[in-house]
């Protein structure tokens, strides 16, 4: 079997094997990927879960202690809010949330601790 690329929309520009849509769901061996449309940071953004294992992966969607930027590539403050909240918050808070990457070197956080931070800071 052929390793195929995956993107979550063809909306997005970006060239793919496999474009997916919200609520499509990728198998592999006995694991199952759930894909979540979470566009807001541009407007090809999506979030992986994996709810066997209890974690997301949520690309520049949720970072630690913050979010993706919206100020380019068809970026939305509104649409980044209204996906985090309805759909990234609202996973169980023991999910593990994996971002893309993370200016101070950390790995990982919880749905918890983001949302913790969150009405903390605001």
């Amino acid at each position: 079997m052929a390793i195929q690329s995956w993107q979550s929309t063809a909306a997005s520009g970006a060239k793919a094997d496999v474009y997916l849509k919200e609520g499509e769901r990728m198998e592999f061996g006995s694991h199952f990927i759930d894909v979540l449309a979470t566009p807001g940071h541009t407007n090809g953004c999506m979030s992986d879960v994996i709810k066997a294992q209890g974690c997301v992966f949520t690309g520049d969607t949720v970072l630690i202690r913050g979010c993706g930027r919206t100020d380019f590539q068809e970026g939305s403050s509104e649409s980044l809010y209204e996906n985090v909240h309805s759909k990234i918050f609202t996973l169980p808070d023991y999910f593990r949330i994996y971002p893309a990457h993370d200016y101070k070197g950390q790995l990982e956080s919880s749905v918890w601790e983001e949302k913790l931070y969150i009405m903390k800071n605001t």
